[in-house]
């Protein structure tokens, strides 16, 4: 029965969006490390995400990232664009004014490999999410690297947490 809960969710927040948005809803993951900048145009593969899409999920933060509000300091969010925060920020707005929302993912394939993944510090999140101007955020869980596991008592205990 809990395995219908997380799906019912995410069929409620697509009908919730959709109820929102009179346009067909368009996302996709934007891998961070992908991401190139030719400062002279501030070009990147980022800003230049077409305007029918509606959501972007920029991938991955740690789940157990450090951030210090008004920082825009990147080093300890697993977020891997090559530039500073001012400059996210200044393309999470550029994004914004298209139409764009961007959601943070967070944890993926990778970052959710250790106990450490697991010390999650919310405030921190927060903190990243309002300063970046994030539309939310995104619990990319998937523990060990794969599904195989998702179902067993602790992993549920996760999502409970989350």
């Amino acid at each position: 029965m809990k395995k219908y809960y997380l799906i019912t969710l995410l069929i409620l927040t697509i009908t919730f969006i959709h109820a929102q948005i009179s346009s067909p809803v368009v996302l996709g993951y934007f891998p961070s490390w992908s991401e190139n900048w030719a400062s002279t145009n501030q070009n990147s593969k980022l800003r230049e995400i077409p305007p029918f899409v509606n959501f972007v999920f920029l991938s991955f933060a740690k789940p157990n990232l450090t951030y210090t509000k008004g920082s825009f300091n990147l080093a300890g969010t697993g977020i891997q664009v090559p530039y500073d925060g001012c400059t996210l920020k200044e393309s999470v707005s550029a994004l914004k004014k298209k139409g764009i929302h961007v959601i943070l993912s967070i944890g993926g394939e990778t970052y959710w490999g250790t106990s450490e993944a697991y010390n999650i510090n919310y405030s921190q999140i927060k903190d990243f999410v309002d300063d970046m101007g994030f539309a939310g955020i995104d619990w990319d869980y998937e523990p060990n690297g794969s599904f195989a596991t998702i179902g067993n008592p602790e992993n549920v205990q996760h999502f409970i947490d989350f």
